[in-house]
C-alpha cells in the first residue's frame, strides 16, 4: 500500500519492495527509492501484524535506531534508495514495514511492505504418539501443525496399506476410525507441508480383542 498525504510534483517515493514471504533464517532487503527529498527525513518503522499495535522506529535517514546487530540501513546514492537489510530473519521480524518521508511533523509520502516469515510446519504441534484400543472402539489420531503459510496435513499407511475407510490417503488434522478392527492395527503416518518443507510423524495403534 502507498499513500500520499501532501502532493508535490516529482517528490516522494518512486519505488518500494513488494510484499514478501521469506523462509526462517533468510536475509531480507527492503528497498525504498525516493526523489527530490531536500530538507526531508526518510525513516523506516515497523508494526506487528496484529491490530492496534504501535509502530517501532527502526531508522531515521541512515541512522539505525533499534539495537539489533542483524539490522542495517544504507543509502544507495546511485539510485536514491534507502535499503533496510535484515539478516537471519526470525518470526519476530514479521510485520508491516513502512518507509516514510517527513518534513518536520508532516508526512509527505509513505509506503508499506508486509513481511511474512514461513515457519517450520511442526514448529508448534499437538499430536498423538501411539495408543492401545479394543476392537470396536472409536479412535482419534491428532496431527495439528501451525505455520505460515498454513500447512496441509494428510494421512497414509506405510507399505501402501489402505486406511480403514478404504482410501489410500486422507487430508485433515484429525483421523477418525469409528469402529476399529483388528486388521486396522499397525502404523499410521501423518505429513505436514507448506510449500517450504515437510515433516512426517509415524504413529502406532495396538488393537486388542476382549476374550469371551
Amino acid at each position: 500500500m502507498i499513500t500520499s498525504i501532501l502532493t508535490q510534483q516529482n517528490r516522494g517515493i518512486t519505488y518500494f519492495t513488494p510484499n514478501l514471504i521469506k523462509d526462517y533464517g533468510d536475509s531480507v532487503d527492503l528497498e525504498c527509492s525516493v526523489n527530490n527529498i531536500l530538507h526531508s527525513t526518510v525513516s523506516w518503522n515497523k508494526k506487528k501484524l496484529q491490530k492496534n499495535n504501535s509502530a517501532l522506529l527502526v531508522s531515521s535517514d541512515q541512522m539505525k535506531i533499534v539495537q539489533d546487530s542483524r539490522i542495517n540501513v544504507n543509502y544507495l546514492e546511485n539510485n536514491r534508495t534507502f535499503l533496510l537489510h535484515i539478516s537471519q530473519v526470525k518470526e519476530e521480524d514479521e510485520g508491516i514495514y513502512k518507509c516514510q518521508i517527513n518534513v518536520g511533523f508532516n508526512v509527505i509520502d509513505a509506503a508499506e511492505i508486509k513481511l511474512l516469515i514461513r515457519k517450520h510446519p511442526f514448529e508448534n504441534i499437538k499430536s498423538t504418539v501411539s495408543l492401545r484400543a479394543r476392537v470396536g472402539d472409536e479412535v482419534k489420531l491428532d496431527c495439528c501443525a501451525r505455520s505460515e503459510p498454513a500447512p496441509t496435513v494428510y494421512w497414509v499407511r506405510p507399505n501402501n496399506t489402505f486406511l480403514p475407510d478404504g482410501n489410500a490417503e486422507y487430508e485433515g488434522n484429525v483421523l477418525y476410525i469409528s469402529s476399529i478392527r483388528k486388521e486396522d492395527e499397525g502404523l499410521y503416518q501423518c505429513s505436514a507441508e507448506n510449500g517450504v518443507s515437510y515433516v512426517r510423524r509415524t504413529f502406532n495403534i495396538d488393537v486388542w480383542t476382549i476374550l469371551p
